[in-house]
C-alpha cells in the first residue's frame, strides 16, 4: 500500500486530489494534514505551498527530503508564478502543478503513476522509515501490556 500525505489548509481541494488519485488505483492509503507538518514515512507528500497567507512550501521540501530521501514530493498552488516553481524544484520536490489546471493535474496523475511502477520494478513494496514506526509502536504497545500485567500481579 502506498501512502500518500496531503498537506493542504483547504479540505475540499485534498478531497478531490484523492478522488482524482482513486481512479489510478485503490491501493493508496491517504493522511491529510490541515497544518504544514508532514508525517515520517510516506511515500507521496502533495503539498500545498500556502497556509494562511504564509509560503511553507519550500521549508516542508527540504523537512521531507530530509527524512524520507526516496518519497516523491509534489507541490500544488494556486497563488505561485513560474520563477517560483523552479526555486522548489531546486530545492528538492519533484512535481510543481497550478491547482485547478487540468493539463496540470494530468501532469500529477501521470507522475504518479509512474512513482508507483518505478517502485514496483525496483522492489520497493515497503517504506523503511514506516517499518520502523511500526515496529516502535508495536513495542510500545508490548511494554505498556507488560507493565498493567504486572500492575495487575503485584
Amino acid at each position: 500500500m502506498i501512502r500518500i500525505q496531503i498537506i493542504d489548509d483547504d479540505y475540499w481541494c485534498a478531497e478531490a486530489i484523492k478522488a482524482m488519485i482513486f481512479e489510478i488505483s485503490d491501493e493508496f492509503a491517504f493522511e491529510y494534514t490541515p497544518e504544514p507538518e508532514p508525517i515520517d514515512g510516506c511515500d507521496i507528500y502533495i503539498i500545498d505551498n500556502e497556509f494562511g497567507e504564509q509560503d511553507h512550501a519550500e521549508q516542508l521540501v527540504r523537512r521531507v527530503r530530509d527524512s524520507n530521501p526516496d518519497a516523491m514530493i509534489m507541490i500544488c498552488s494556486g497563488t505561485m508564478d513560474r520563477v517560483r516553481y523552479k526555486e522548489l524544484i531546486n530545492c528538492g520536490c519533484d512535481v510543481a502543478i497550478e491547482k485547478g489546471s487540468v493539463p496540470d493535474r494530468d501532469v500529477m496523475m501521470v507522475a504518479i503513476g509512474r512513482y508507483v511502477l518505478t517502485c514496483k520494478s525496483k522492489g520497493y513494496g515497503v517504506n523503511l522509515t514506516r517499518v520502523v514506526q511500526d515496529v516502535k509502536q508495536i513495542l510500545a504497545s508490548w511494554n505498556k501490556r507488560l507493565e498493567q500485567l504486572q500492575s495487575r500481579s503485584a
